[in-house]
């Protein structure tokens, strides 16, 4: 997003709150284009207090492989048709499901708030990661996903490499 001036003051919007801001509200980022942060201080400063809180959490499950985006989770037939794609069947096939075993005290008849922290490379969008690891969730327990009514995606550690992502899962009964 381009920076703009106004009454001769160069202002950058934050990504979270989507305000424009002085550059001043900003700490200094070296790996971006214009060495600022994407989230001004005030945001970044409530993200990582709620991270703080959320990491604070004892039963996290990490599970040792990197979200699928839901883009790349259906592909078109020459008729025209929608299906999974092959790319989604290669995930889900080699989904270390042991590790949901951890999850068998969730009654997926009640309702579920999730939360979801991704270990993942910088090019994917966070909340895109939600649908195949929820999916993988009910069809592994045989559910409906429909009492998972509240989902929190969050951006964990940047990571160069697949084989080095995690998805890291914490749900709960709400009543």
């Amino acid at each position: 997003v381009p920076h703009i001036f106004e009454n001769g003051i160069e202002k950058k919007r934050c990504s979270k709150c989507r305000r424009y801001l002085p550059l001043s509200d900003y700490i200094y980022k070296k790996d971006r284009v214009d060495r600022l942060n994407n989230e001004c201080n005030e945001c970044k400063q409530l993200n990582d207090s709620f991270m703080k809180h959320v990491q604070s959490i004892k039963d996290w499950i990490t599970i040792p492989v990197h979200g699928f985006s839901n883009n790349y989770m259906y592909s078109y037939t020459k008729d025209g048709n929608i299906i999974k794609s092959k790319a989604y069947y290669k995930w889900r096939n080699n989904f270390p499901v042991e590790y949901l075993n951890k999850l068998s005290h969730i009654d997926f008849n009640k309702p579920i708030q999730a939360y979801y922290i991704f270990d993942q490379k910088e090019e994917f969008d966070t909340p895109n990661f939600n649908k195949s690891i929820t999916d993988t969730i009910v069809d592994y327990f045989n559910v409906d996903d429909h009492n998972i009514v509240n989902e929190i995606c969050i951006r964990g550690e940047i990571v160069d490499t697949y084989d080095k992502g995690k998805i890291h899962i914490f749900l709960y009964n709400i009543n």
